[in-house]
């Protein structure tokens, strides 16, 4: 929705904003003074009660009579980052409130996805009572029926879409079940965990402050790579988890963030393209408990080791995505699905743990819904991945559980069917598609949020646009567009000269540009002309002081 026309001009005047900046923060629903200082100054102090959360006080009160009569807590956490960070911050913040507790996290290959029977029934035998999932459990029926069957009682804690029943548990604490009435419904499996936590020390009157300082690391961690929105309350644990986990206690941040040459200042993007992909990894092609390991262990040569052991399984992994995700093009166009407007696609030897990135991949390359499917034991077992307009998790309760079973978010999901079922699927969910998007929807649009003139160009409009940061999913970094620029010294940079670089003139200071992979244009940029650019503005360090540099987004257009 378009902000009214006069409320950029307020937010302008009131905070001294360049109009620009102003203008972006109306575009993000941020119309007032006060709204506006929430959002560029982030505070933990303004989140929700976490008794607000469906089932808090059943689930707090239960958690309590474990720790003050010595039971055996199971933490069950998930193989993704949003899983494996919610799992180890549950462990630290119980051990530390002195419960008797220890963390699992499933096996993709023995225990499948969510919450299992047999897994329930080793901790059973093992001599746990209380089972608190993390990032999971939301519709792990079987597993609650048995567990109560078992004399267990369970704490689900998760973030996903339930079902129109919830599972038979001790209690279910999740923002979305139906009649919450928390106010936030973006919140990670992480962020739940943590709303648990919040919920903890308050009864047991610890110091939130300490909780925020100790362990929005982890939080960050988990739900940066878990692209949930980043707004409102997921906005604050990002901002200032970012800015600990620079300087972590954690051995296992420390040694990743070694690992991956990252120093204390931090962004979303080193979380989504470098820390996030390495957790993951361990879970994809072998066992989450090294990267979950890793994130608890105290021993800082043990973490040096882990976070080896996961850079390699990412190399691994990198190399497994880039055959599978040949092979999946190379399936669209030999089998004439290019044009449909969900890519089903389905192979015996293609690895579990990868599908999910690959469908990722096709669809930006093919701007559609992709469903990418490895088989396993006569069913189909894979990931969706999809686009605005297209909800995945509404798709699979209209396509119904008798052609596929899964679960997720709008933009992605896991799934699986019968293995004699995926023509039909395909048929089902294409069906689907043609109802829900049009034509225009299967087109990706560059969306320019404003125009800045190139004499406005400067240092200072650039370090306000940063301000609007951490940037990801509801709160996109910005495109601006300039018109009739100029660019200076065109030139080809990086290995085989891949990249594009250049200065623009007409500005009121030193503006850089770069376009990656933009290096064959550098010619026809070349000479005395006037182009309109689309681009991202940020800060870059130069000769140790900082300067606006431009990012293009598309090439250069000529103007007359």
């Amino acid at each position: 929705m378009e902000p009214p026309l006069n409320a950029g001009e307020d937010l302008s005047r009131g905070l001294g904003l360049h109009p620009v900046t102003a203008l972006l923060l109306a575009r993000r629903g941020v119309r007032t003074v006060s709204a506006a200082n929430d959002f560029l100054n982030p505070s933990t102090a303004a989140v929700p009660d976490p008794f607000l959360l469906p089932d808090a006080e059943q689930a707090v009160d239960r958690l309590i009579r474990a720790i003050d009569s010595g039971e055996s807590i199971l933490v069950h956490g998930d193989y993704d980052v949003d899983g494996v960070t919610s799992a180890a911050l549950l462990t630290r913040v119980l051990g530390k409130l002195g419960a008797k507790v220890r963390p699992f996290v499933p096996s993709r290959a023995r225990d499948g996805y969510g919450v299992s029977v047999a897994a329930l029934e080793r901790a059973a035998a093992e001599g746990v009572s209380l089972i608190l999932t993390a990032d999971c459990g939301i519709t792990a029926f079987d597993a609650c029926t048995r567990a109560r069957e078992l004399g267990l009682d369970v704490v689900v804690s998760d973030h996903h879409e339930p079902a129109d029943t919830l599972p038979h548990a001790f209690a279910v604490v999740d923002p979305l079940v139906p009649g919450s009435s928390y106010p936030f419904r973006g919140l990670a499996g992480v962020g739940v965990a943590y709303k648990l936590c919040q919920a903890l020390c308050l009864r047991r009157g610890v110091d939130l402050d300490a909780l925020h300082r100790h362990f929005l690391d982890l939080v960050a961690l988990g739900t940066v790579s878990d692209c949930v929105p980043l707004l409102d309350e997921n906005r604050a644990y990002v901002y200032h988890g970012l800015r600990s986990m620079g300087t972590s206690q954690k051995e296992g941040i420390r040694a990743l963030l070694r690992l991956s040459g990252l120093g204390e200042s931090l962004g979303a993007e080193d979380i989504g393209f470098r820390l996030g992909p390495r957790i993951n990894a361990a879970g994809r092609l072998a066992e989450a408990d090294e990267a979950l390991e890793l994130l608890l262990t105290r021993d800082s040569a043990r973490a040096e080791e882990l976070a080896a052991i996961l850079t390699e399984r990412n190399t691994q992994r990198q190399q497994e995505q880039r055959r599978i995700q040949a092979e999946a093009i190379q399936t669209i166009f030999e089998t004439g699905i290019s044009e449909d407007a969900v890519l089903v696609v389905g192979r015996e030897d293609w690895h579990p743990g990868v599908v999910g990135i690959v469908a990722g991949k096709l669809v930006e390359i093919f701007y559609r819904p992709a469903v990418v499917l490895t088989l396993r034991d006569g069913h189909w077992h894979g990931s969706a991945r999809g686009i605005p307009g297209f909800h995945w998790a509404r798709a699979l309760e209209e396509l119904g559980e008798d052609l596929v079973r899964g679960g997720g978010h709008a933009m992605a999901a896991g799934l699986s069917l019968p293995q004699e079922r995926l023509r039909e699927f395909r048929v089902a969910v294409n069906e689907l598609a043609q109802q829900w998007l049009t034509p225009a929807d299967l087109h990706p649009r560059l969306e320019v949020e404003a125009e800045v003139p190139v004499e406005q160009l400067s240092l200072q409009l650039a370090q306000e646009v940063v301000r609007l940061a951490p940037f990801g999913e509801g709160n996109p970094e910005p495109v601006l567009m300039s018109s009739r620029v100029r660019l200076d010294n065109v030139r080809c940079v990086g290995e085989g000269g891949r990249h594009l670089r250049a200065e623009l003139r007409g500005t009121p200071g030193p503006v850089s540009v770069v376009g990656f992979c933009m290096g064959d244009a550098v010619s026809s940029l070349s000479g005395d002309r006037l182009f309109k650019i689309c681009y991202n503005l940020r800060v870059s360090a130069y000769n140790g002081s900082g300067r606006a540099e431009i990012v293009l987004r598309d090439l250069p257009a000529v103007q007359e």
